[in-house]
């Protein structure tokens, strides 16, 4: 998890306009072009993955109206520009090397990641209050498909390399940044006043005038002799090999970024490590390692006495002999001014936080990017009736349209205010930064110092109210990334904090922890084969283009191509879990054990709805595949998925299968009310979900199902945890299996055909012994309750007498019913019906015709919407019969 600290820095922000495609405008494949700005949002998402002390981190890219874009990313205020016009002077040897190594090691790793800059300039190399060199706008080229998703140049002309003016439009390559940067050194070591003034259309004359003849003069003595008026006098032979270097007309002869930094020149006034006045040593005798008799006596040890007294007073400044303290006017780096730094370092403590997480937090706090930059003047709207073309002709295309200056490109970079954000947060304790995640009640979930009571109240507020407060973020977000940092061995913390919610932000970090997603994604993916055609092809081709167009990350190319090792090693991992066998080849049996399942699952808590849809043969067979093949994904929104998956990716194997349910039970009355068709046309377009209901519905339903009406013998066998078995200490849990009963008490495994004929789910003997409260399944969860639930024994009297389970009552199958097939009446029958709406178990030996015993019993005491059959193993011959009433 790369993250960068605000501490100094600001949040600037930038805006520009994508090149937008004519209106009949298609691709090879027929469909529609996709907006260039969707291919610069999809190109951006690489940009936020890069992170070296050099170079600027990018947070995020916003899509406005008209293909406008615009683009946060981290901004300090002092750039190379500023200094050379404030001080209109040249930079000593010192200085030039301080920056050039700073830009050197940037590029350098740039380069390494496949980022061409191409648009260096002096504003364009800021300066941290530290004193570091970072590049900025380096994304500019890459995320803009190498300037051909806009209408403007991308570059600087009196820094650009020859061979990048005379390629009209071809991709750069990385020896362009070298000549721009060799441009920008030279121009900081002569003075502001070397480069003359003049137009694009001179500039370019000028640079291409430096390709002419240079076996006679090098490029540099020729840069030396027409713009700077002989002071080449002053330049040793070092600093003329090293820009001899950078500005060789032909690019294969430049140097690499790597090997200027190796440059004997830059190696002289190499960069010293910085010390705190002394602070730092080799060693700290406080840490060495102490003898007992030393450890047992009273007084404190002296060394970390005297290392107390050194925190403890005032922080001076961390000044670099290698660095001038002239290099940031008035800033950089003066002790009062460093003093103050820390001072407020120590007050701010929103400082310490990345910066996405502050950006993620100014944006609940009601910050907007594009609100600021229409404040600066950066968004402006126009007239409509100034943007009419002068002429439309019948193909569609425009003519006479005047050119809007504003779709040119704009540097200025507009620095988004946190005062508001501080002021919402400044009530907020400092421990609350810093929370304790080892030491905790084991009676609490939750981590660290005790919340306030509104931080407990907060928890029970609907997922969307949480999702929008700031400070409620605030805590979840310090939480989540120190439980993250300390993955995998703080895994079930995190895991058990996600059963609260899980932040937004940090959503992709905590799926891929739950799902155990690691190693090299990249070559695992590279290692398969893609390039042999299969029959599939075409239809994915299709398919991805199609599905979820409406988000803009998925519809760009670049989400096409880039999620796909990251889909595979998440998708083998959520498969392996949730859809394990699903996709073989001979996958019906898989299919059909899985919907049987569901349907005995829908028997058991919604036996009415389970009877109407029988009724009228809606089958899950016409309607669930698709929910469970796909995970919901196909049938719900994004926005909802995510909440969905929040809680689903926590639980067992089978709990999609609880889902299901849920989901089902929220069309409850219109589906009790509706015949085949009305249903078929109910699932072709679902209506609006709640989804919130739809997750608590799903965890109630898993935590009161006992595990062996979902045991599937396809089912993936649970080699590790997974997940919690349990969302609510409320809610009496059920794990996988009992621990304190042998394995002949669990499931037999039963074939499909029988679980399709089967009306019922059937029940391991492990889960009946515990729901009569005999038992517990394991140490955490308490017995269950025997008034809940009635087991009816249809065996013959002489065999109930010989033995029978605590509490149960005899109705001999062969003789409850009459010649009319009506219940006879008696005494069990009265004890039958106080039980309506409860769980009744049907207990008979294996020669018992289960399915046809609960069918009957049901008919006759017009029970069918209150009866389930489950076949319990593990009592010797006899078997057993769930049902729920």
């Amino acid at each position: 998890m790369r993250t960068k600290e605000l501490r100094t820095a600001d949040l600037g922000a930038t805006t520009f306009f994508a090149a937008s495609h004519p209106p009949d405008g298609c691709g090879s494949n027929g469909l529609p072009l996709t907006p260039n700005s969707i291919v610069i949002l999809g190109k951006f998402q690489a940009l936020r993955t890069l992170s070296h002390p050099n170079i600027v981190s990018y947070v995020d890219i916003v899509r406005g109206k008209h293909e406008r874009l615009m683009v946060v990313s981290e901004h300090h205020q002092f750039s190379l520009a500023a200094i050379l016009k404030e001080r209109n002077e040249p930079l000593n040897e010192q200085e030039t090397t301080w920056i050039a190594r700073g830009c050197l090691q940037g590029l350098s790793y740039l380069h390494h990641h496949g980022i061409i800059h191409r648009n260096l300039h002096p504003r364009n190399i800021l300066l941290a209050q530290k004193g570091d060199v970072k590049l900025s706008e380096y994304g500019l080229y890459h995320m803009t498909d190498n300037g051909r998703a806009v209408f403007f140049p991308i570059g600087n002309f009196p820094y650009m390399a020859p061979e990048v003016i005379a390629s009209e439009g071809k991709i750069s390559g990385p020896q362009g940044d070298i000549w721009s940067i060799g441009m920008i050194l030279l121009q900081a070591f002569l003075g502001n006043t070397w480069l003359p003034s003049a137009s694009v259309k001179n500039w370019c004359y000028r640079i291409l005038e430096l390709t002419g003849d240079v076996e006679k003069k090098g490029t540099l003595e020729r840069i030396l002799d027409q713009w700077t008026h002989g002071q080449n006098q002053n330049m040793n032979d070092l600093q003329r090999d090293f820009f001899n270097n950078c500005l060789s007309i032909s690019p294969s002869s430049r140097s690499e970024a790597g090997d200027l930094l190796l440059h004997g020149w830059l190696e002289i006034h190499g960069k010293q490590e910085m010390q705190m006045n002394g602070f730092v040593s080799d060693t700290c005798s406080c840490f060495s390692i102490l003898e007992l008799p030393s450890l047992l006596r009273n007084e404190p040890h002296p060394e970390v006495e005297e290392l107390l007294k050194k925190i403890r007073a005032p922080v001076r400044a961390m000044v670099s002999p290698g660095v001038p303290q002239t290099l940031l006017p008035s800033e950089y780096p003066g002790t009062a001014s460093s003093q103050q730094h820390s001072e407020f370092l120590m007050s701010d403590h929103l400082s310490g936080r990345s910066l996405e997480e502050i950006y993620h937090l100014w944006q609940l706090a009601g910050g907007d990017v594009s609100t600021e930059l229409k404040k600066q003047g950066l968004i402006r709207s126009k007239p409509p009736i100034l943007s009419l073309p002068k002429l439309a002709v019948e193909e569609g295309k425009l003519y006479g349209e005047s050119r809007d200056q504003r779709r040119l490109y704009s540097s200025t970079v507009v620095i988004l205010p946190l005062e508001q954000l501080r002021s919402h947060l400044s009530h907020v304790d400092p421990k609350a930064y810093h929370p304790l995640i080892e030491y905790r009640s084991q009676l609490t979930s939750k981590m660290g110092d005790s919340p306030p009571s509104s931080f407990e109240e907060m928890q029970k507020l609907p997922l969307a109210i949480r999702e929008a407060d700031a400070e409620y973020q605030l805590h979840r977000l310090i939480l989540f990334r120190q439980l993250l940092q300390g993955y995998p061995y703080k895994r079930r913390d995190l895991m058990k904090e996600a059963q609260v919610d899980i932040p937004p932000l940090y959503r992709g970090h905590v799926w891929a922890a739950i799902l155990d997603v690691k190693g090299d994604i990249q070559s695992k993916y590279a290692c398969l084969d893609k390039t042999t055609p299969t029959f599939t092809d075409r239809q994915i081709e299709v398919d991805i283009p199609r599905c979820h167009q409406y988000n803009k990350l998925l519809s760009s190319p670049t989400g096409h191509e880039k999620f796909k090792p990251l889909a595979y090693a998440c998708l083998s991992a959520f498969i392996d879990k949730y859809l394990h066998n699903f996709f073989l080849k001979e996958n019906a049996r898989i299919i059909h054990e899985y919907l049987a399942k569901f349907s005995h699952l829908m028997a058991f808590h919604d036996p009415i709805l389970f009877s109407h849809l029988q009724v009228i043969g809606f089958e899950p067979e016409l309607y669930a595949i698709p929910w469970f093949l796909t995970m919901f994904t196909h049938v719900l929104p994004l926005g909802k998925i995510m909440h969905l998956w929040d809680t689903l990716l926590l639980g067992s194997s089978s709990f999609p299968l609880c889902v299901g349910l849920a989901l089902i039970s929220q069309l409850r009355e219109s589906l009790l009310s509706f015949a085949f068709n009305d249903c078929i046309l109910l699932f072709s377009d679902l209506p609006e979900i709640d989804m919130q209901k739809c997750v608590e519905d799903s965890k109630r339903i898993f935590c009161t199902t006992p595990p062996s009406i979902l045991f599937r013998v396809h089912g993936k066998k649970p080699g590790r945890l997974y997940g919690l078995q349990t969302y609510d200490s409320s809610v009496t849990p059920h794990s996988v299996s009992t621990p304190a009963l042998g394995p002949e008490y669990d499931m037999d495994e039963i074939p499909v055909e029988v679980l399709k004929r089967e009306p019922s789910p059937r029940i391991s003997a492990a889960d009946l012994i515990c729901l009569l409260g005999l038992t517990t399944r394991n140490d955490h969860s308490p017995p269950g309750s025997p008034e809940k639930l009635l087991p009816i024994d249809i065996r013959s009297p002489d065999e109930f007498n010989r033995g029978c389970i605590p509490g149960s009552v005899n109705i001999p199958f062969h003789t409850a019913f009459g010649a009319d097939k009506s219940l006879n009446p008696c005494m069990q029958v009265d004890v039958l019906n106080s039980y309506r709406g409860r769980i009744l178990v049907m207990v008979g030996n294996k020669d018992s015709d289960f399915p046809v015993s609960v069918i009957c019993c049901a008919v006759v005491m017009q029970m069918v919407d209150a009866m389930e059959a489950v076949r319990v193993p593990g009592f010797a011959e006899d078997e057993l019969l769930l049902s729920s009433g």
